[in-house]
């Protein structure tokens, strides 16, 4: 698709990192005490607004993720169909993931000026207050932006270059630092490199599933809650910089043949549900937002209502949003 060349309000003044995010935010659509939303994987905003007819309440935000293999892919505004059709800006939340290059670039060579202000323009005219995941998960192997001991320097250069030129044309979007869970798996620390962008960050962020270990029981949950990286870890992290948590990637994750974690995933587990929604009830007023990652077809199935692994996790996810509302 052709890319969409909106105007953006390229003169207005960004103000510090620190205070917007502590600016009050809108009440949610959802009517939960945080904001509550989904990554529709088949982009069509149909099935987000499907998710939350099935989880029994709107969605609060939209995770997305525009093209990566090459800068006229990160330009197409396809990503704009995921959106319901009850978007608002000024209510809703919109969560963008880039990667800091494309698979046609390299660390050294992200991209021109132009390449992400006009990035940062095409974002503003969807949602003025969006999320930016800057390079998200790039403590792990799997993508081409990940940080290495033999790019950091280069890496780091460009996170800052980047989300200075996207908040040039869209100043009140917010930049998210945004490791997976756990221990750094490309053998150079994340958490090195974000005091070192420190400044360009509005809020810190991890992915997380129902893996290494899948939650089934008190020390496997302790685990998965409070080890380096995890969530109770990542909380106090977040807070001690001054920062709100995110956590734009979370879902079950399918244990069998086919599956990228098979031996070590929860597969249709109610327990893992439970245990978060807890835990963001309980944490609500320092989540920045959370978006469940609803993949019905690819090798983690983590869809909990489109030809989901099982019927008790989807379950217990729309019972446990019903409770809270219910007060």
């Amino acid at each position: 698709m052709a890319m969409i060349a909106w105007a953006g309000p390229a003169s207005a003044a960004r103000a510090p990192a620190s205070s917007r995010a502590a600016s009050p935010e809108p009440q949610e659509r959802s009517g939960l005490p945080w904001s509550s939303g989904v990554t529709p994987v088949d982009v069509l905003g149909a099935n987000a607004e499907r998710f939350g007819v099935k989880r029994g309440t709107p969605v609060d935000n939209i995770v997305v993720y525009p093209g990566r293999e090459s800068w006229r892919a990160m330009l197409s505004t396809f990503w704009t169909r995921a959106l319901p059709s009850y978007f608002v800006p000024a209510e809703d939340d919109l969560v963008v993931s880039l990667p800091l290059w494309p698979a046609s670039r390299s660390a050294k060579r992200t991209g021109s000026r132009e390449n992400w202000t006009t990035l940062g323009t095409n974002i503003a005219a969807v949602d003025a207050n969006a999320y930016v995941r800057l390079g998200w998960e790039m403590n792990v192997n799997a993508f081409h932006w990940a940080l290495t001991p033999a790019n950091r320097g280069a890496w780091v250069s460009g996170f800052r270059r980047a989300a200075r030129l996207i908040t040039s044309t869209c100043p009140r979007c917010r930049i998210v630092w945004n490791p997976n869970h756990g221990a750094d798996q490309t053998g150079a620390s994340s958490r090195a490199a974000f005091f070192r962008v420190k400044g360009k960050v509005d809020v810190y962020a991890i992915d997380d599933y129902d893996i290494y270990p899948p939650i089934k029981d008190a020390d496997s949950r302790r685990r998965h809650m409070n080890d380096y990286g995890q969530w109770n870890e990542s909380l106090r992290f977040a807070r001690s910089q001054g920062l709100k948590l995110a956590v734009p990637e979370w879902g079950i994750a399918c244990n069998g043949p086919g599956c990228q974690w098979r031996g070590n995933a929860g597969g249709d587990n109610p327990m893992f549900i439970r245990a978060f929604q807890r835990w963001f009830e309980e944490n609500a007023r320092f989540i920045a937002f959370e978006s469940y990652f609803d993949e019905p077809t690819r090798t983690s199935r983590s869809s909990l209502y489109t030809r989901p692994i099982g019927p008790r996790a989807g379950r217990e996810y729309r019972a446990g949003l019903l409770r809270v509302l219910s007060r």
